[in-house]
């Protein structure tokens, strides 16, 4: 029982951090793109 608990578990874990990753990469690239966007400008 407990070996089937762990497993749930990490694959609970390894979901929400997948996913919650995926959001901060995401949100990363807005910042970058907006920096990008800023220098072009001044160029």
């Amino acid at each position: 029982m407990l070996p089937v608990f762990l497993l749930i578990l990490l694959a609970l874990v390894s979901y929400v951090g997948k996913s919650t990753t995926n959001k901060f990469l995401d949100y990363q690239r807005k910042i970058v793109q907006g920096e990008n966007d800023r220098f072009e400008f001044n160029n």
